[in-house]
């Protein structure tokens, strides 16, 4: 997490509306920094920090909301009228977006979400029930885009469709993991006319996904594969990634013949739409500690999947700049000490070159932020913010995987 104190007074660690009635006061009369960072989950620059950036304030514990049902929901939402047809109309047309849950207890070791904001914490069919009903009093909208890190893991998830679709909405769902797909909740999913059904096996090779703590045989994902074609489902989007620490050669191979059983076996017509991107060092997690590797060596890796996987038929592939995800990695891993480079970004253009000149001005290019790594043993920029997984917790998950992968 690139560290932004420099430019502004305080930061909630937390999600806003938690603490909204003690931050209100502020909105009329300027206190006291002291008092802000009374309040749970702030972080004031002034009180945190040095004017050289160096921290000096005690842990912040990132506050989390354990009961969603009874938490606010903005049942007023921001829908466009006219636009269909037009290259305004959102990608859901006239929808409205219902939050289902926060968070995720899977604990995949390159995932953000899944160790930072854990554990899950979900909403109750009652409460996304009175939700719906309100909404529908105040707004207008032919859809209901469901959404959540985890959101099939509730076991409700069927009913809330059927009492969607029941009240005359279409649904929309984000993606699932195979080991919840039940032929209720695909029929369901039907029902509210969902055309595409997606999913995220990580990866083709058993193996590696099982030491990513992606726990799924590649036998589960392909049944529930073949329980959504029986369903009717004649759209599918699997969601992959590439150059994971230590991955080997052996791994390209795997992820073809993976898809390459999919099409033949479990999806036989239709389209398969596939997300290839690269692997992206993220802060709070176990992989914080590994590097990614480089602009070259991604851009082979594109050209091995495009060369293989368009010998599937009916495939399509779409694959994400590998300078761009190594400037996600500058953002989410570095320090004040880039508070140039953010700023040059910002009074300039947000382009590839542009982050290229202003990496070279304090004698840095891509390459180099893709490879250097974290430590151990070494201080992180965000050890003094807490979360429910503890450093040491992190540390551990990556050593097993590195002593599961062989790592050199």
């Amino acid at each position: 997490m690139l560290e932004i104190w420099f430019w502004i007074d305080g930061i909630f660690s937390v999600r806003f509306y938690m603490n909204l009635h003690s931050l209100s006061v502020f909105r009329f009369r300027k206190e006291r920094i002291e008092e802000l960072v009374s309040i749970p989950g702030i972080i004031a620059y002034s009180h945190h920090f040095t004017d050289e950036g160096k921290w000096i304030g005690g842990k912040v514990s990132s506050v989390k909301l354990k009961d969603l049902s009874n938490s606010f929901y903005p049942l007023k939402q921001i829908i466009p009228e006219g636009v269909k047809g037009t290259k305004n109309e959102p990608i859901f047309g006239k929808a409205y977006y219902l939050e289902t849950d926060r968070g995720c207890s899977e604990r995949c070791k390159f995932c953000f979400v899944g160790n930072c904001r854990f554990p899950r914490t979900s909403r109750s069919l009652d409460s996304l029930i009175d939700i719906i009903d309100q909404a529908g009093e105040v707004n207008d909208f032919d859809k209901i885009v469901l959404y959540g890190s985890a959101i099939a893991q509730s076991g409700i998830l069927d009913e809330l469709i059927e009492y969607i679709v029941d009240k005359g909405y279409e649904v929309s769902c984000s993606s699932f993991r195979a080991d919840y797909l039940s032929e209720k909740l695909l029929k369901a999913l039907r029902k509210g006319k969902q055309r595409t059904l997606s999913l995220a096996p990580e990866t083709g090779d058993e193996n590696l996904r099982m030491a990513l703590n992606k726990r799924m045989e590649d036998e589960t994902i392909f049944s529930a594969l073949k329980l959504a074609w029986d369903t009717g489902f004649r759209r599918l989007k699997l969601y992959m990634i590439y150059g994971f620490p230590c991955e080997e050669e052996k791994i390209k191979d795997s992820t073809k013949d993976f898809l390459s059983t999919v099409r033949e076996r479990h999806f036989p017509t239709g389209r398969i739409g596939i997300s290839m991107n690269q692997f992206i060092t993220k802060a709070h997690t176990p992989f914080q500690f590994a590097p990614m590797i480089g602009v070259k060596e991604s851009k082979e890796e594109q050209k091995w999947y495009k060369s293989n996987l368009y010998q599937i038929k009916n495939i399509d592939l779409s694959l994400y700049a590998p300078e761009w995800s190594i400037i996600q990695r500058v953002l989410s891993l570095q320090n004040h000490e880039y508070y140039p480079v953010i700023y040059q970004i910002a009074r300039g253009r947000n382009t590839v070159g542009s982050w290229k000149l202003a990496l070279k001005e304090i004698d840095s290019n891509l390459d180099q932020e893709a490879k250097w790594k974290y430590e151990t043993n070494e201080p992180l920029p965000w050890d003094h913010i807490t979360h429910t997984l503890e450093k040491k917790t992190l540390i551990s998950s990556y050593m097993k995987y590195l002593e599961t992968m062989e790592c050199k």
